[in-house]
């Protein structure tokens, strides 16, 4: 997700330069599942498989000061901090050719490279055409933030500017069927998205963040007319099923040599990214977090990058 906003960013010229507590542990680093294509460690995740994982991070919420009012999709970034991490190089090789590109439209919008980036915050906003435009800020301080949907506001309230990645939006917004978000490879993630989230999501927020392991977290606030357990209650249920649902999807592939092996393993990374995720509510939002090794999550992106691409390679064969 977060490559796919790079992506719209690179595309659109319009640029200008408390879930309930949870207990004070966390999984030591761990070695990535054998379903996966790494295998670099020795130790594995000590989990009773119900408590919620605690944050590996405790800084204060988003700054999004000088964002233009109006913005559905706003991406904060740390690209410094996260290239300096063993796993930054691989996280970037993980996107594939167009988060290549994303990078360089990313640079020629700051005029730095990325790595020599502390903040990169960008934030787009849909016009009545439907078309998407961006506006990038590198290392934003001092300004007025943008108004907001009071859900977004409050989910805003909820985010940790200290880690690496935080993307927050709309998804009835993001995955509309007049949408142009998305575009190539990436317009088959609209109907993965709609499934998995469903209608009842008001606003969301994705973070990742790598340290000794790799964290991810989804934050949602329902529709008023969605209970906050239920909504927690659904989403696990839909991460849960996601593997299966990614198998079937794969084995009507017929990957070329390059990526048949990631390709082929993508399914079992997906379930185990099901297996170590514990969902909250407070009653008021919902929230789902996962371990794994650290490693995994730029696996996750090859195999989800690969697995994108092999498909649209094929409905471009069909095609011709």
């Amino acid at each position: 997700m977060v490559a796919l906003v790079l992506a719209v960013a690179k595309r659109d010229g319009n640029v200008a330069p408390v879930a309930q507590p949870a207990r004070e542990a966390k999984p030591p680093a761990a070695i990535l599942p054998a379903s996966s294509v790494d295998d670099e460690s020795d130790s594995e995740i000590i989990d009773d498989g119900h408590t919620m994982w605690a944050s590996p991070t405790k800084g204060p919420p988003l700054v999004l000061a000088n964002l233009p009012p109006g913005v559905e999709l706003i991406l904060a970034l740390r690209p410094a901090a996260l290239l300096a991490h063993p796993e930054g190089e691989k996280i970037l090789a993980a996107l594939g050719p167009w988060g290549a590109e994303a990078v360089r439209a990313a640079e020629q919008a700051t005029g730095k490279p990325l790595r020599d980036i502390d903040q990169l915050l960008v934030g787009w906003q849909v016009d009545r055409d439907g078309q998407w435009h961006a506006t990038v800020l590198d290392t934003p301080t001092d300004g007025a933030a943008p108004p907001l949907p009071r859900d977004m506001e409050r989910l805003v309230a909820r985010t940790d500017a200290t880690r690496h990645a935080t993307l927050l939006f709309r998804p009835h917004i993001l995955l509309d069927d007049n949408s142009r978000a998305f575009s190539g490879p990436m317009t088959r993630l609209r109907e993965a998205l709609r499934w998995l989230f469903g209608d009842g999501l008001s606003t969301a927020a994705v973070s990742l963040h790598w340290d000794d392991d790799f964290f991810v977290e989804l934050v949602g606030i329902p529709t008023l007319d969605v209970a906050t357990h239920q909504m927690a209650e659904s989403l696990a249920e839909r991460v849960e099923e996601a593997s299966d649902r990614v198998e079937e999807f794969v084995v009507g592939l017929d990957p070329s040599p390059y990526g048949r092996r990631v390709v082929a393993r993508f399914p079992g990374m997906v379930r185990i990214l099901a297996t170590y995720t514990r969902p909250d509510d407070d009653g008021e939002a919902v929230t789902l977090r996962c371990y794994l090794p650290s490693v995994a999550g730029h696996n996750l992106l090859m195999g989800a990058e690969l697995t994108l691409s092999e498909a649209e390679a094929a409905r471009r064969g069909m095609i011709e």
